[in-house]
């Protein structure tokens, strides 16, 4: 073996660990803007998510503002129905509509609005109009529970909008003065 190989194979693998250097500075510029990248994704991920979240947030609070404005529209109308002493006149004989109440706004907001329409509550029983039916307990010539159909509609803000359907029972003394 000639002592003149070692030196070649020794520069040889000097000039490759050289180039090796050279060539490992670029792969570093591509690692680096590789995790930048996967960093702006991730961060756009996030942003989304925020968004997304935002909206989500906004949407469950006009629907619940909407909801409890509708719950207040058959209040008012369950209260409606409680103050009278007899039952109230009905003013459309097709329909059983007794009363009603147009938007009206909500005293602790602006953007809340509810409204209410109150039928007699049809009869199953063919020979009957409208439902009435005496009370255990109670004189049936005297008095009578009369029912209720209590439909409420509420809205709140642009989008907010649900409905509250009611059945509602009132015993009543007939022939009242």
């Amino acid at each position: 073996m000639n002592s003149h190989c070692k030196p070649q194979i020794s520069a040889r693998t000097g000039s490759s660990t050289l180039a090796s250097l050279r060539n490992s500075e670029g792969i570093s510029l591509v690692s680096v803007m590789l995790a930048l990248s996967l960093l702006a994704v991730f961060a756009l991920v996030a942003a989304s998510l925020a968004v997304n979240e935002r909206r989500t947030a906004f949407n469950d609070l006009s629907h619940t503002q909407s909801f409890v404005a509708a719950d207040s529209g058959g209040e008012a109308a369950i209260a409606w129905l409680m103050m009278s002493n007899r039952p109230p006149m009905i003013t459309d004989m097709a329909t059983g509509k007794v009363g009603n109440q147009t938007m009206t706004s909500m005293m602790s907001s602006s953007y809340q609005d509810f409204s209410f329409d109150v039928r007699m509550r049809p009869d199953p029983d063919p020979a009957r109009i409208f439902m009435m039916r005496p009370r255990p307990g109670y004189d049936p010539t005297r008095y009578m529970d009369f029912f209720y159909d209590v439909d409420a509609a509420g809205v709140a803000g642009v989008d907010g909008r649900s409905d509250v359907s009611v059945i509602v029972t009132k015993l009543t003394q007939l022939n009242y003065n």
